[in-house]
């Protein structure tokens, strides 16, 4: 890996080991720790390894099963791979399904600009979006997914001390502080840590929570910014997954990037995509932004 990029990403990949390829290319000259399903198949993992670029330092430790807590411990140990840099002052978290829509260069000069601030969609909870408890039933009760399925066990828990619930998306951008901070509550507060691998699809409420937890992050005015870096079509509410994106999707995205959010924040990544339904989207969008 680079020792001089001020900029790493970590990128969480289960499948499509064509498109994880495509997508480390589009990230250099970034430094990539590539996270590969421990249980994927070993010719999917195989190449995803061949996947890696030279910048790319490739790991596979954790089941990363939707919906489970296998899927933040990988972000973790990215994380703190990706720290090992001296230089990196940020670190944008992915999956294998997304690509960047803009050049590294802007996306390297926005973060630039921004080097004591993350930028990660987030609200506290009660959130209405998120059902009829607004969320908080992720929290109050035990979970496992199985097969894409959620069990629970209705049986209330209690919140471990210092927490404050909050949720958000999946993707997002870490500056170095915040960063060493969440590995910070991992190594310190195995109680957290205990209560987490049973909180409902902990990806989208670990990381928020943590971060916004006074008592266990100090906060600095405006170091966490609310704004939706990436471009996403849900296809509509109330759905589970989102689209998968086509060229038909390219004027869509053009006209995202033209519509700065509150914070003066542009897109720069969109999910999801494929290495079959998304090629001509990518091949555009490579002729465009490179």
């Amino acid at each position: 890996m680079h020792s001089d990029a001020e900029v790493a990403c970590v990128v969480l990949a289960h499948n499509d080991p064509l498109q994880v390829s495509r997508l480390v290319r589009a990230l250099e000259p970034f430094d990539v720790v590539l996270h590969c399903d421990r249980r994927a198949p070993r010719p999917v993992a195989s190449a995803m390894k061949d996947a890696a670029g030279r910048s790319t330092q490739f790991i596979s430790e954790e089941h990363t099963a939707w919906g489970s807590w296998g899927l933040v411990s990988a972000e973790l140990k990215g994380i703190e791979i990706a720290l090992r840099s001296p230089s990196v002052e940020h670190i944008v978290v992915l999956s294998g399904t997304d690509y960047p829509i803009v050049p590294a260069g802007v996306i390297a000069q926005e973060l630039k600009g921004r080097r004591d601030q993350s930028i990660l969609h987030h609200f506290g909870l009660p959130q209405r979006i998120w059902g009829r408890s607004g969320g908080i039933s992720r929290f109050d009760y035990w979970h496992k997914p199985m097969k894409k399925r959620m069990v629970r066990i209705p049986i209330k828990r209690a919140i471990p001390d210092g927490v404050i619930p909050a949720g958000g998306g999946a993707q997002r951008i870490l500056c170095r502080r915040h960063a060493q901070e969440v590995l910070r509550i991992r190594d310190t507060r195995d109680d957290i840590i205990r209560y987490w691998r049973h909180v409902w699809v902990p990806d989208e409420t670990f990381v928020p929570s943590v971060l916004t937890s006074p008592q266990l992050v100090a906060r600095r005015d405006g170091d966490l910014i609310d704004a939706k870096c990436w471009y996403i079509d849900w296809g509509g509410p109330h759905q589970k997954s989102p689209q998968w994106l086509t060229l038909s999707h390219l004027e869509s995205i053009a006209t995202a990037q033209e519509t700065r959010n509150p914070s003066g924040i542009k897109p720069m990544f969109a999910r999801k995509f494929s290495s079959t339904v998304s090629s001509g989207l990518m091949t555009r969008l490579d002729k465009q932004v490179w």
